[in-house]
């Protein structure tokens, strides 16, 4: 990640690791809008048709390109399956040097990986709204507040709308126990572990591989933390498309001390051929 941009841990939402993916957006060769000098000063006449820019907004076309591109091949995945495909299938071992998920998220995109990621992490409105529920407080009857304590009051009036659902029938936050760590997100974030005990974690995922499968999971280890995942094959029929598997990801840890410190690992989906699903994982004892 260029140090312009932004890098990790995620300040306002810890169980949320950021950034999620990164791209080109360094020195590259852009179209240049003919109504402003390369400067930008009103003093320079110059004109170009092309300029070389390093800017976030450089990576942005990027990944809606790739989105766009996943679209186009899969015209009935949601959003959030395009979103896991690119995030899963990332380039992570070609920093040339010493990095971390806080510098580049799930790894560099990989279009030709992304077409075809094997399992995605369906992300669904509802899987969101819980995790709302679950970090803000509801009123006596259940409902979500009329007035979230969020730094801007602009955001509740944007997604109002998606949270009451319609007058007659508002979204209510579930009377099971909701916990934000368990958004069914690409990546996993484990803040605030305990130094004795453990902490769990649940996700799920989607057969988009075409025809019946076996994944079995490996596991990079962070430093000072036991990392288990059960159950650590997961097997589709392939008979039904939107078929999903649960799996738990329970964290231990092992060495306070290195723990202290944010530590970082990962699990990775394998069929053992041509699909490898990777999520990264970072944590710590730290609770900031």
């Amino acid at each position: 990640m260029a140090a312009f941009s932004s890098r990790g841990p995620n300040t306002i939402t810890p169980r949320i690791l950021k950034p999620d993916i990164i791209a080109p957006g360094v020195n590259v060769i852009a179209a240049y809008s003919q109504e402003v000098s390369p400067t930008g000063l009103a003093s320079d006449s110059r004109r170009v048709a092309y300029m070389v820019e390093s800017v976030t907004s450089m990576s942005c076309p990027h990944v809606a390109g790739i989105a766009g591109l996943l679209r186009a091949k899969h015209p009935k995945w949601n959003p959030n399956m395009v979103y896991s495909a690119i995030m899963t299938t990332g380039v992570r071992d070609e920093t040339s040097r010493a990095a971390t998920p806080f510098s580049y998220g799930s790894g560099h995109m990989n279009p030709a990986r992304a077409l075809d990621p094997g399992l995605v992490y369906d992300t669904t409105t509802h899987d969101y709204l819980n995790f709302i529920c679950s970090m803000r407080p509801t009123n006596t009857q259940g409902l979500l507040p009329v007035s979230l304590p969020l730094p801007l009051e602009e955001l509740w009036t944007v997604l109002s709308c998606v949270f009451r659902g319609t007058d007659s029938n508002p979204f209510k936050c579930s009377k099971d126990d909701n916990h934000p760590k368990d958004l069914n997100y690409p990546s996993i974030s484990a803040p605030c572990l305990p130094s004795s005990g453990s902490f769990t974690v649940k996700r799920r995922v989607r057969n988009v591989g075409g025809g019946a499968a076996s994944y079995t999971v490996s596991i990079t280890q962070p430093p000072g933390v036991m990392v288990t995942v059960n159950p650590s094959t997961l097997s589709f029929d392939g008979e039904n498309p939107e078929e999903e598997k649960h799996f738990k990801v329970t964290f231990q840890v092992h060495d306070p001390v290195e723990a202290a410190n944010h530590v970082f690992g990962g699990i990775e989906w394998s069929d053992g051929k041509n699909h490898h699903v990777w999520s990264p994982i970072v944590a710590t004892t730290k609770c900031g």
